[in-house]
This record gives C-alpha cells, sequence and structure tokens, in this order.
C-alpha cells in the first residue's frame, strides 16, 4: 500500500512541475487602477476586470465591506480604459463565448 502511493505522489509530482511550453510573461500594463481578476478576451484585445477599493456610494460610510466597490470594468491590452465609467457593481464571472458579452454575479 504504501509503495502505490508513494508512486502515485511521485507520477503526480512530476505531472504539476511540468511548465508550459511557453514562457510566463507578466506585465503591468496600469498603475492606476486598484483590481483584481483580470480576463482577457479570447482575441486578447480586451481585458475585463473588477476595480475595488473604498468609498462605495451605498456603504454605510465606515470602513467596513459595505464600502468596498465592486466595479466592473474594461481596458484594451495596452491598458486604455473602454470606458472611464463602470459596467456594474458586481464580481465578474468570464466573457461570453462571442466575446462580446460579460457574464457578471
Amino acid at each position: 500500500m504504501v509503495r502505490i502511493i508513494l508512486i502515485i505522489w511521485i507520477v503526480s509530482l512530476g505531472y504539476f512541475c511540468i511548465t508550459p511550453d511557453r514562457p510566463f510573461n507578466e506585465e503591468l500594463i496600469s498603475e492606476t487602477e486598484n483590481a483584481y481578476n483580470p480576463i482577457p478576451n479570447r482575441s486578447g484585445t480586451l481585458i475585463a476586470y473588477v476595480r475595488t477599493g473604498l468609498n462605495r456610494e451605498r456603504g454605510s460610510g465606515g470602513l467596513g465591506r459595505s464600502n468596498l466597490r465592486s466595479d466592473v470594468m474594461v481596458m484594451k491590452s495596452d491598458g486604455t480604459l473602454i470606458t472611464q465609467e463602470p459596467i456594474g457593481d458586481a464580481f465578474l464571472s468570464g466573457w461570453t463565448s462571442d466575446d462580446l458579452n460579460l457574464v457578471c454575479f
């Protein structure tokens, strides 16, 4: 039994250590946005993300969770914002299959 577990562990370790063929390349494209959850469309021309921070309009006025904003925004791959106003106050799930709309919740 211990031998089988050891073999499975070695095989799974090799599986998770394999790197993709292309190198990982990370680049900061916006120094002005406090954001998370970037999701590019399939062509890589647009990036949807959730802008966050304090000062939510409908919050209680303090520093709690009700004052954190979750603004869905879209930018071009060079960092240029598509719109200056948020698309919605929501969380981001991804792009639709035609890359024309966003799925938010």
